[in-house]
């Protein structure tokens, strides 16, 4: 081999080398790349399985909260309307009570009003036969004060209102009962379903 073509060899075989170095150095440089992508992605997603576990987590709790308040409210409820029965049925089981019960419930009602004078004695549509006049001659010998029995009733009500000029002082059933409920529900809930 002359001088020449060994030096031509020299330079391919240096190219080569080179050129080879270059591809390996490009190679790896490449594959570097792909690796720092993959791994980015592969984070990525990584990130957003988490944040979607983390919002189906959080859209469960939700759902449970609320199916559990609405659980409760539901309970609520129906507690509220089995107190409201039993406040209506007494309401009218002492509309139902016969005259001389509704008798003994106004001495006894009436024994505690601290008045001495006049008053008027307004009966209910469905006492009127319990508060008769004998009934409120009665009372008359019994009481401190005198009763007047009014000529007109309360409509569709039992029970009674004795009118002091004006200020009243009301012995109806139902608001009786409605009184009862208004101060009463609370303790009487927890006596029932605590």
């Amino acid at each position: 081999m002359s001088a020449i073509d060994n030096i031509i060899e020299q330079i391919e075989s240096q190219a080569r080398s080179e050129r080879e170095a270059f591809e390996k150095k490009e190679l790896a440089r490449l594959d570097e790349v792909y690796q720092q992508k993959f791994n980015l992605l592969a984070q990525d997603k990584e990130r957003q399985l988490k944040k979607q576990a983390q919002m189906l987590d959080k859209k469960y709790k939700q759902l449970h909260n609320r199916q559990e308040v609405e659980a409760r409210q539901t309970i609520l409820n129906e507690k509220q309307r089995y107190l409201e029965h039993l406040f209506v049925q007494a309401a009218e089981e002492m509309a139902a009570w016969s005259p001389e019960q509704m008798q003994d419930f106004a001495q006894q009602a009436l024994a505690s009003l601290d008045l001495n004078h006049e008053v008027q004695f307004i009966s209910g549509e469905y006492s009127k036969k319990a508060y008769s006049a004998d009934f409120i001659a009665k009372l008359n010998a019994q009481l401190p004060f005198s009763l007047q029995l009014a000529d007109k009733i309360i409509n569709k009500q039992a029970g009674f209102i004795i009118d002091d000029g004006g200020v009243q002082y009301n012995f109806i059933f139902e608001n009786l009962i409605k009184d009862i409920q208004t101060t009463m529900s609370f303790d009487l809930a927890k006596q029932l379903f605590d």
